[in-house]
């Protein structure tokens, strides 16, 4: 619990409005596989001039100490992206290659995850471009064993995508997203979904085409539905159902809730799922979840108020 703490208080986001998906299924956030995403001024903004990086708050940075020296680090870097503080080329690079290491001996495994995503913010704000972050980021994102810095790297990528300037890449980013949101077993699957779903709603708000919609669409129908899928993998395709309004995933919300062997995350992700996408006739089981299973009712309450208010 700690560990995803960090993703909760680090994750940094800059998002387009119509990435932020408050979506609620029993007054609380949807569950996905990445946490609450803090938003940062789009790096594309004006902004006052800000003094850059000092060499001593670099060396800080890529400390392989723990304890106080960890805490001053990440400080150091939340409070460089807070002021937008370039980076020398050198800077960059430096930050890039220390990450890019083994994981010092000297940092737990929370620590190090924690410090990778808070100098990923670091080099992803910067105005110039940062050459061989999207190499990191995919590399990362594909193979590295901790399900933490492979969702951090996914999430950077699906933010940073817009600011890569080799057509090649992009269709790289695109490619392993798409092949992550395809695997049932992937741990990350939901997630990819998701992020896939921020780059195409993204480019279609500025009018440009990078996600086939079929492709999302299939995707987040097949996860949701997959029995075999990890129970978080299965929450994020419902949120991603949603958000996209396919209804075709009734029949299964429906099946997961009222499935008494699923765990209540997941059969209140379906709840939410069936209050914002369902019919009237969906009362009934609504009302009856609510009677029968106690857990469910924070869940089924607004789901029903939401049928009635949208007087289906």
């Amino acid at each position: 619990m700690k560990r995803i703490a960090w993703i909760t208080v680090f994750i940094g986001v800059v998002a387009a409005a119509g990435w932020q998906m408050a979506r609620r299924h029993d007054g609380a956030r949807m569950h996905a596989d990445v946490r609450n995403r803090e938003e940062v001024p789009a790096v594309h903004a004006k902004r006052a001039a800000a003094t850059p990086m000092e060499s001593a708050d670099i060396v800080l940075a890529t400390s392989g100490n723990t304890g106080e020296v960890h805490s001053m680090a990440v400080s150091a870097l939340v409070d460089m992206v807070k002021k937008h503080q370039p980076l020398a080329a050198t800077d960059m690079q430096t930050l890039l290659a220390f990450i890019g290491g083994p994981k010092p001996a000297g940092l737990t495994d929370g620590d190090w995850e924690a410090r990778v995503n808070v100098i990923l913010n670091a080099l992803r704000v910067q105005e110039t471009y940062v050459p061989g972050l999207t190499d990191y980021l995919l590399t990362t994102a594909a193979r590295h064993p901790s399900r933490i810095l492979r969702l951090y790297a996914m999430q950077h990528l699906s933010l940073w995508y817009h600011r890569e300037t080799s057509e090649q890449k992009r269709r790289e980013i695109v490619a392993l997203l798409e092949s992550l949101a395809e695997k049932p077993g992937e741990e990350t699957a939901g997630s990819a979904v998701l992020f896939l779903n921020d780059l195409q709603r993204g480019a279609a708000a500025t009018g440009g085409a990078v996600v086939k919609v079929e492709v999302i669409d299939r995707a987040a129908l097949k996860l949701a539905a997959d029995t075999s899928a990890k129970h978080d993998v299965r929450i994020s395709a419902l949120h991603t159902c949603v958000s996209r309004n396919i209804k075709e995933i009734l029949p299964a919300a429906r099946e997961i809730a009222a499935d008494t062997s699923a765990v209540i995350p997941l059969r209140k992700a379906a709840v939410y799922s069936i209050g914002q996408l369902g019919a009237d006739n969906d009362r009934v089981l609504l009302e009856s979840l609510g009677k029968k299973v106690p857990d469910l009712r924070p869940a089924t309450g607004p789901a029903l108020k939401n049928l009635q208010a949208r007087g289906r």
